[in-house]
């Protein structure tokens, strides 16, 4: 596991502990995902960007990369990749939903060289409210 972060500390305001979760499910999918890797090595990186205006946080795991196909289908609630009886399907679709409330956006990064899911959240001033 490694993470990557900015030079300068990174403010938002959210509600953390949703947003805490949204990153327990995705670093969880990323954990599952690579414990089926076989011949090389396992690994999951967490990483932070940020603008002026917007911060974002980056998991990507080494994996099997998720097929175009599969990335329109991974955000519908009840769909799962995992076999029978690991997963429920509403982990996306519930994270999808709160980064949303927060005037964000969840996405699947189709053109990354590795599987990666990108949370992107404006970094507005006090007065906002998710």
């Amino acid at each position: 596991f490694a993470c990557a972060y900015p030079e300068e500390p990174v403010l938002l305001y959210c509600k953390s502990i949703q947003i805490s979760q949204v990153l327990v499910n995705l670093l969880n999918n990323a954990f599952d995902a690579v414990q089926n890797v076989r011949g090389k090595q396992k690994w999951v990186r967490l990483e932070m960007r940020a603008t002026d205006d917007f911060a974002e946080i980056r998991v990507v795991d080494g994996g099997t990369v998720l097929s175009a196909d599969l990335a329109q289908k991974i955000f519908t609630p009840f769909y799962t990749t995992k076999e029978v009886g690991k997963g429920t399907g509403l982990g996306l679709s519930i994270s999808e939903e709160i980064v949303k409330a927060h005037h964000g956006e969840l996405t699947l990064d189709i053109k990354a060289k590795n599987t990666t899911f990108r949370v992107r959240l404006p970094k507005s001033g006090p007065n906002h409210t998710a």
